[in-house]
């Protein structure tokens, strides 16, 4: 019994050694996390502020936020296994984070602006769907106000501007209530 509670004290003491050596990678690690927590904070702050002054798209803007984010907080994982000796790890998490987080943010970007671009030129070239054509798209009557690459603006019957992603008009089932002809519009 005396041998076995030597043992224990052996097992509970180089325990107790290696966990007092491993305390200061922990202490850098927490604060690390702290760090990168303001850090995000900070850069959503100031993201969020400066595309709204540049009067980015919500979506848009919203994925180069959550990019960011997503960059800080991958950072700071490849920097807590570097302080937890995982450096190579850490090395190859951080490479391929990065080109993983602006691959699907350019994918994903792109994707919503290829989709409005092309549903755009189709609805430019469609004759019945011009300014002044009283339309029903999606639950939205009232008149096309402008049609660009992008956007359809539909101005209802109450006076309220519809701004309504090309992609959703060609999505939607939309209706034409009347039609003006090439001619009467110029």
């Amino acid at each position: 019994m005396a041998v076995l509670h030597q043992e224990l004290q052996g097992v509970g003491t180089e325990l107790l050694t290696g966990a007092i050596r491993f305390l200061p990678q922990l202490l850098k690690a927490v604060l690390i996390v702290v760090l990168a927590a303001v850090v995000a904070r900070v850069v959503v702050r100031v993201l969020r502020s400066s595309l709204a002054l540049a009067h980015m798209e919500p979506t848009a803007s919203g994925l180069v936020v959550s990019v960011a984010r997503f960059s800080v907080w991958l950072l700071a994982t490849a920097a807590i296994l570097w302080v937890l000796g995982l450096k190579q790890v850490s090395t190859t998490l951080a490479g391929a984070g990065v080109l993983v987080a602006l691959g699907t943010a350019l994918a994903s970007g792109v994707q919503g602006l290829i989709s409005d671009v092309l549903a755009g030129m189709l609805l430019l070239a469609d004759p019945n769907f011009a300014v002044g054509t009283a339309v029903s798209i999606g639950g939205v009557a009232g008149a096309v106000e402008e049609v660009n690459i992008r956007k359809t603006h539909v101005r209802d019957g109450e006076g309220k501007l519809h701004i309504i992603p090309n992609r959703a008009v060609d999505a939607a089932p939309y209706v034409i209530v009347s039609a003006r002809s090439r001619e009467d519009r110029r």
